[in-house]
């Protein structure tokens, strides 16, 4: 709302902000989410704020982020599937070679080919919030940054290579 954008703006939170989203403490990917919510909001409801966000250097902040994030989901992914690789080899030796499910619980869950609930989570909104940046008023015939070396587009084909892994949610982001 306009009035929570007001108190953010005269409290000087955002560069706090910005710089919260340099910490990559996996315990803390909850925090970073509702981190990147409120950025998104602020941007969303203050257009005109956008070019001070880029001042603050906020949105390479949210590109290298998104890049830490993808690579880390990738990272994560590999290795949860290898105690489950494991254990399924163990259990078609015991049943004699008979079929396993690839989901890991029944409830259809997070199995152990899918990033986390946290990390998507987290990677939609970095997306969305990059978008902000880049398509907002105060953002327009700006650079995005990863554009021009290639890094943002990397960032992109890791989650459209891995689209299973991250889900369709942040892969159509990706796309988009």
């Amino acid at each position: 709302s306009q009035p929570g954008c007001s108190a953010i703006k005269d409290a000087s939170i955002i560069p706090r902000l910005v710089d919260m989203l340099n910490d990559t403490a996996a315990e803390r990917l909850s925090i970073l989410v509702d981190v990147v919510h409120t950025i998104e909001s602020y941007l969303d409801f203050s257009q005109n704020e956008v070019s001070t966000f880029r001042e603050l250097n906020g949105v390479d902040t949210l590109s290298s982020r998104m890049r830490h994030e993808a690579l880390a989901s990738l990272e994560e992914v590999k290795s949860a599937a290898e105690p489950e690789r494991k254990r399924k080899a163990n259990s078609m030796e015991l049943d004699g070679g008979g079929e396993t499910s690839g989901r890991s619980t029944p409830g259809g869950g997070d199995s152990p080919n899918r990033v986390s609930y946290h990390r998507r989570v987290l990677l939609k909104a970095l997306m969305r919030t990059l978008a902000y940046t880049s398509f907002a008023v105060g953002g327009s015939r700006t650079r995005i940054p990863g554009l021009a070396d290639g890094t943002l587009t990397e960032t992109l084909s890791i989650v459209l290579r891995n689209a299973q892994a991250f889900g369709p949610g942040v892969s159509s982001l990706a796309a988009n």
